[in-house]
């Protein structure tokens, strides 16, 4: 129960998610939370990116990274 209470706490912080009232797990709003800094990283915005594809979608590791290679070349073709 704990692992899964973590992982959930580690997405609230790349993510402002505002539920319906009382015990609903309905989303209202989802709003990605920018960093204070003015420059983003390419890791930083790699790791949002995986944040984003995980928490959206529930893909896994492995599928998220085909899908970064797909990505690289596509743009390596054009």
């Amino acid at each position: 129960m704990e692992k899964t209470f973590k992982a959930k706490l580690k997405k609230l912080q790349y993510f402002k998610l505002t539920f319906l009232p009382g015990f609903c797990t309905k989303l209202l709003k989802k709003e990605l939370v920018f960093t204070k800094k003015g420059k983003l990283s390419a890791f930083l915005t790699k790791l949002l990116e995986k944040q984003k594809l995980k928490y959206n979608y529930g893909l896994k590791e492995n599928q998220i990274k085909k899908y970064f290679k797909y990505i690289k070349l596509l743009i390596l073709n054009n």
